[in-house]
């Protein structure tokens, strides 16, 4: 709702005019009348909703007034001349996240998307090194962009490879949380570990476990402990405890792949279990490509069912890898002997190198519920 104004107002402005200790007065006092708008213009927008059965609309008349009006309007050099003497002191980062959680429906709007990134070069560009707009994108949210932007060359440079998550990282970012839980920051990542984990001897295992179920990254590290924290309660957790949630796990994590990917690729949790429920969990090349095309490109019944979705209308083998790889659901091997690698540790291994691939496998988080045969 609209309170999240409030929520954003907080944190855009309050830190620096609250912060007498650590701003100079004079720094603090240049960005005074910029607040003092910045409140009249939120507040000006309760009046201006009007409430349909439909969607919410806004009367642009009620908001434009006076100062108020040249405010709303982007000059950005109003805002750079007002925020410079504070950021001079100490700079800043403005960090978006779950970008459509905040912006209901960007998850469906390229246009909004593309206009929340240049907004964000615009800052970068006219702050300098005083300020930093970093925009956290899904998958999803980021194909929807890369495949229907209006300008993306003009954004290209500004566009970072997509972050990649390794065991290494994975396991240092959990000591770091539990480090912080118990207050004990000289502590390394093994002793960390072990003040949740048991028995020591294990730790090893119990990561590599709870890390190959890990399928985008921190958001699924975290969630996979927690509920095995919840079961163990005060008590250490053992493999066995991993090993008794992840039934719970694995269910979780096909409906994510609908929060995830559901605006791009509708229904896309049924659609797998459709393909992949009592199947195996490896496939040579050969084997996946047939099964793809007996199930999906060559079955009416499937496709019936999906009435409406492109990426089973215009279905190739080539694009369903492509869109298996894509979503964290497929992995794959260049050779024989080679590593099984995933989109969270290569988001781009390239094309015919995916396709060519000697042989694939379903991620581990997701066997249990499907029921898949080793």
């Amino acid at each position: 709702g609209f309170g999240r104004t409030h929520i954003l107002r907080g944190p855009l402005f309050g830190g620096w005019v609250n912060s007498k200790d650590v701003f100079s007065s004079q720094a603090i006092k240049k960005v005074d009348s910029t607040v003092a708008k910045f409140k009249r213009f939120l507040s000006k927008i309760p009046s201006a909703i009007k409430v349909k059965a439909g969607p919410l609309e806004l009367d642009p008349s009620k908001i434009q007034e006076d100062d108020v009006s040249r405010f709303s309007r982007f000059d950005i050099a109003e805002y750079v001349e007002s925020l410079t003497p504070v950021l001079r002191e100490r700079r800043a980062y403005i960090l978006i996240d779950d970008v459509d959680d905040v912006f209901a429906g960007a998850d469906k709007d390229a246009e909004f998307v593309e206009g929340l990134l240049r907004a964000a070069k615009e800052i970068n560009k006219a702050f300098k090194d005083l300020m930093h707009c970093l925009v956290f994108l899904k998958t999803g949210v980021f194909k929807l962009f890369f495949e229907n932007a209006g300008e993306y060359d003009k954004l290209r440079d500004y566009i970072s490879p997509q972050i990649s998550w390794g065991q290494s990282e994975l396991t240092n970012l959990l000591a770091v949380r539990i480090r912080q839980i118990h207050k004990k920051a000289e502590i390394d990542d093994k002793t960390a570990w072990e003040l949740e984990f048991e028995p020591a001897a294990s730790i090893e295992s119990i990561q590599k476990h709870i890390i190959s179920r890990c399928v985008s990254g921190p958001r699924d590290l975290i969630v996979y402990c927690n509920m095995a924290k919840d079961r163990v309660g005060v008590a250490k957790i053992k493999m066995s405890d991993i090993e008794q949630v992840e039934d719970l796990y694995s269910k979780e994590k096909l409906a994510t792949l609908n929060r995830d990917f559901g605006s791009t690729y509708p229904r896309i949790n049924d659609f797998l279990q459709q393909l992949f429920s009592g199947e195996t969990q490896t496939y040579s090349n050969e084997a996946l490509i047939n099964l793809l095309t007996t199930k999906v490109i060559a079955d009416e019944r499937l496709r019936a069912m999906f009435t409406g979705q492109d990426y089973v209308l215009y279905a190739t083998k080539e694009r369903l890898i492509e869109l298996l790889y894509g979503i964290g659901f497929l992995g794959f091997k260049r050779t024989a002997k080679a590593p099984l690698e995933f989109v969270i540790t290569n988001p781009d291994p390239g094309s015919q190198v995916l396709y060519r691939a000697h042989e694939y496998q379903i991620h581990p988080a997701y066997r249990q519920y499907l029921n898949l045969k080793a």
